[in-house]
C-alpha cells in the first residue's frame, strides 16, 4: 500500500514538473501579458478606424449626392460622367416635347454620384488605410413624386483595409441620404408647363416681325431685330408667369432668356400660297440643331442593389389704271431658330455646394425652330394679261391685287394718281365728266377708308 502511494506521489510530481515546464516555455517564448494587451488595443484601434472609415464613406456619399443633384438640376436632369465632356443643359423641348424620364435621371445621377464619391474616397486613403472604389450607385428612382424631398442612394462594391496598428479588412457597401430638395416638385411643374405650351405657335406669331431684321442669314439679337425680340419677350413673359404661378408660392420664381437666335430667308416663290403657313425648320446651321438630350448608359447595379402677323406690302407711288392693273408680290419664307433657357428658383429650400448653401434651382432649355412661308415680301411685279387674256400676276401667284377694269372713252391714256401713300387708295380710275373733263372715279373706295374727296387725287396722262 505504501509502495502504491509512493508511486502515485512520484507520478504527480513528474506531471507537475511537466506542466510547470510547459508554462515556463510558453511564458518565455510566447507574448507577454503586456504584449497581449498591446495587440488587443491595436485591434480595437483598427476596428475604430474601420468604423470611422465606414462613417466617413457614408458622409462622402451624402456630399456626392448633393453635388450630383445640384449639377443635375442645373442641367435639366443631366450629368456628365466618366469620360464625357462638359455637358450642356438637357433640352426639354426640341420642336416637340423632350422631357427626360425619371429613369433617365436615375441613370445620370447614379453614374455621376459614383464618379464624385470615388474621388472623395481616394482623398481619404493613406499608407495605413485603403478604401477601394465604389463599383455601382443606384438611387432606385422609378417615378416622380412632387411631394418627395428626400433622395436615397445605395453604394456597392467598395472595400476597406486598415493596415496599422493592426490589419483589418471589411466590405464597404453603404446607403446615404440627401434631404430637403424640392427636385421633383420643380420637375413636375416644368414638365406640365412644357407639355401644355404651344411654343411653335408663339414663334410663328412673331416671325413676321423678323422680315426687316437682316437680308443675309446670320445671328439675330435685340440690336438688329428689336421688333422680333420685343414680340418674343412679350409672349414668353406671359408663359413664364403661368409657370411661376403654377407653384402657388411667392418664394418660387421663374425666369427666361433668349440665348441664341438665327434667321434666314427662303427664295421668293411665285407659286406659294398667299396665306402664311408655319412649319418646322429642321435644318438650320449645325450650331442651332444640337438639341442636347443624351441617354445615360446605365443598367443599374443588380437585383439586390435597387434601393401669324399682318404683312405690309410696299407698292409704287401710284397704281396704274387700265384694263389690267394691280400689284403682285412673291411670298418669301422667313426662318427663325431660337434657344431659350428657363430657370426656376425655390428660396424655401437650400442645397449645400462648394460655394456654400444656395437656394435650390432647376434649369432647362428649349429649342424652337420654325419657318413661316409667305411671311415676307419677296419682290413686286405688275399685273398683266396672261396668254388666256386673264389679268394675273406672272407665275400665277395667289398673292395679287390684279383687277380688270373698263376704260371710259377719253381716258385711255390717263392714270389716277394720288399723294396718299396707302396703296389701297389708288384703286380708282379716270372718267370723263359731262363737260369732257377727266376726273377720278371714287366709287371704288377700298377698306382702308380713303377719302373719296381727296383733293390730292388727279388724272394725268401716262
Amino acid at each position: 500500500m505504501k509502495k502504491m502511494q509512493a508511486s502515485l506521489i512520484i507520478l504527480i510530481m513528474v506531471a507537475s514538473i511537466g506542466v510547470i515546464g510547459w508554462i515556463y516555455t510558453m511564458v518565455m517564448n510566447g507574448p507577454s501579458f503586456e504584449e497581449r494587451m498591446i495587440n488587443e488595443l491595436k485591434l480595437q484601434r483598427s476596428s475604430y478606424l474601420l468604423d470611422d472609415a465606414k462613417t466617413a464613406s457614408v458622409i462622402a456619399g451624402q456630399n456626392a449626392m448633393y453635388r450630383a443633384i445640384h449639377e443635375n438640376a442645373q442641367h435639366g436632369g443631366l450629368n456628365s460622367y466618366g469620360n464625357m465632356e462638359a455637358v450642356d443643359v438637357y433640352y426639354w423641348y426640341c420642336n416637340e416635347n423632350n422631357v427626360p424620364t425619371p429613369q433617365d435621371i436615375n441613370g445620370f445621377l447614379s453614374l455621376r454620384t459614383k464618379d464624385i464619391v470615388n474621388s472623395y474616397l481616394h482623398n481619404m486613403n493613406s499608407n495605413d488605410r485603403q478604401i477601394t472604389d465604389v463599383e455601382c450607385v443606384d438611387y432606385g428612382i422609378d417615378d416622380a413624386d412632387p411631394s418627395q424631398l428626400t433622395f436615397n442612394a445605395s453604394f456597392f462594391g467598395s472595400d476597406i483595409t486598415i493596415k496599422d496598428p493592426s490589419f483589418v479588412e471589411s466590405s464597404n457597401d453603404f446607403r446615404s441620404i440627401a434631404n430637403g430638395l424640392p427636385y421633383w416638385n420643380m420637375y413636375s411643374k416644368l414638365k406640365n408647363w412644357i407639355e401644355s405650351t404651344q411654343y411653335d405657335a408663339l414663334l410663328c406669331e412673331c416671325i413676321p416681325k423678323a422680315c426687316d431684321c437682316r437680308p443675309q442669314p446670320g445671328d439675330c439679337d435685340e440690336d438688329n431685330c428689336k421688333r422680333f425680340f420685343d414680340c418674343m419677350d412679350s409672349k414668353l413673359d406671359d408663359e413664364i408667369k403661368k409657370l411661376g404661378n403654377s407653384f402657388n408660392d411667392p418664394a418660387i420664381s421663374c425666369t427666361f432668356a433668349v440665348e441664341r437666335c438665327f434667321m434666314e430667308k427662303g427664295s421668293p416663290d411665285p407659286s406659294a400660297e398667299c396665306e402664311p403657313q408655319c412649319h418646322q425648320w429642321d435644318d438650320p446651321p449645325v450650331d442651332y440643331t444640337t438639341c442636347y438630350s443624351p441617354v445615360p448608359e446605365y443598367e443599374g447595379c443588380s437585383d439586390e442593389a435597387s434601393a401669324a402677323g399682318s404683312i405690309d406690302l410696299q407698292t409704287d407711288v401710284y397704281a396704274l389704271a387700265g384694263r389690267c392693273s394691280g400689284i403682285c408680290y412673291n411670298p418669301q419664307e422667313e426662318r427663325v431658330s431660337i434657344i431659350v433657357s428657363v430657370t426656376c428658383e425655390d428660396k424655401n429650400h437650400n442645397i449645400p455646394t462648394d460655394k456654400g448653401s444656395v437656394p435650390f434651382s432647376f434649369s432647362t432649355k428649349l429649342w424652337i425652330s420654325q419657318a413661316l412661308s409667305g411671311a415676307c415680301e419677296g419682290g413686286k411685279t405688275q399685273c398683266s394679261f396672261d396668254e388666256n387674256g386673264i389679268c394675273a400676276c406672272p407665275g400665277n401667284s395667289a398673292c395679287s391685287e390684279c383687277k380688270t377694269r373698263e376704260i371710259p372713252q377719253g381716258c385711255e391714256d390717263m392714270n389716277c394718281r394720288s399723294q396718299n401713300p396707302d396703296p389701297e387708295c389708288y384703286n380708282s380710275i379716270c372718267k370723263m365728266d359731262s363737260n369732257g373733263n377727266p376726273y377720278c372715279d371714287n366709287t371704288l373706295k377700298h377698306k382702308c377708308g380713303c377719302d373719296p374727296d381727296d383733293p390730292h387725287r388727279w388724272c394725268q396722262p401716262e
